[in-house]
């Protein structure tokens, strides 16, 4: 796709979703698939390379995202080409929870847990950025030691949970990266809120992690 055209569908799925949300038409002449203009938007603003766009991609997602999946047949389905790497089917299902090591801020160190369910073998690019060291699980492709792939905001990952309710961190550094994008510059400070109950979550995930994780 030439840069030309995504620009065009940026700026259209925009002003569409701009009138939809303003005066409510749309709707009665697209029907549900107005709901897909958002991730076209943000589609087309990643293939521009505007850094400013704050995603989290899960599982599919996140391999649709990805150049593109190659069957077990050998077929080829091409991807939306935001994160730098290729998935291929694997014979087996690599399960279990999962726990990682990440650096979201420069030197700042976070473990995020969660459970995978997958049977693609994502493999990253030389130089790609993973989201994350496997301490406990198989990550993108059981082998390699990284789970999941950032590029600027927008992360990647196979580890459903529900993640963010279980790593409150990472929902806090999501949500800040959202917010620096709206306003038009940096990250936002966020006022600390009580997550207790989350933090009690990312303990049983983490120690089940440890307990039944593919790796380590």
């Amino acid at each position: 796709m030439s840069a030309l055209n995504t620009i065009f569908i940026l700026v259209t799925a925009f002003l569409a979703v701009f009138a939809e949300s303003s005066f409510g038409f749309f709707r009665h002449f697209l029907g549900a698939q107005i709901d897909l203009l958002p991730a076209l938007m943000v589609y087309a603003s990643l293939r521009l390379g505007l850094p400013a766009i704050a995603l989290l991609a899960v599982c599919g997602g996140y391999q649709l995202l990805g150049r593109g999946y190659r069957g077990r047949d050998g077929s080829f389905m091409p991807g939306a080409g935001v994160f730098p790497h290729e998935t291929v089917a694997g014979e087996t299902r690599m399960i279990g929870d999962v726990l990682l090591e990440c650096e979201l801020a420069h030197g700042v160190r976070i473990r995020v847990a969660g459970f995978e369910n997958h049977a693609g073998r994502t493999l990253l690019d030389a130089g790609a950025e993973p989201l994350g060291r496997v301490v406990h699980g198989f990550g993108n492709d059981g082998t390699s030691g990284y789970e999941g792939c950032r590029v600027e905001r927008a992360i990647g990952t196979y580890l459903h949970g529900p993640l963010l309710p279980r790593n409150p961190r990472l929902a806090d550094w999501l949500l800040a990266q959202a917010l620096g994008h709206a306003g038009g510059g940096e990250p936002m400070d966020l006022e600390p809120l009580a997550d207790e109950l989350e933090e009690a979550a990312f303990r049983v995930s983490a120690e089940r992690a440890r307990a039944r994780g593919g790796r380590g």
